[in-house]
């Protein structure tokens, strides 16, 4: 015959879980969001030098 326990079992202390995905997350935006914009800076930059560009040809030519 087994004599039931008058102190409850304790269950060991949880570790605190590492939360990963936050992390993963933040580089993943960060792989899309650098070369989003460089491209966008570089098409805004070509634009204006391009717009400078066909400015100043238009003041040499004869009309």
């Amino acid at each position: 015959m087994s004599v039931p326990t008058t102190t409850p079992m304790q269950a060991p202390p949880l570790r605190p879980r590492r939360r990963w995905w936050p992390i993963a997350l933040a580089i993943v935006a960060i792989l899309i969001l650098v070369p989003t914009a460089w491209m966008y800076y570089s098409h805004l930059a070509t634009q204006n030098a391009w717009d400078a560009a066909m400015a100043e040809a238009a003041l040499d030519l004869p009309r």
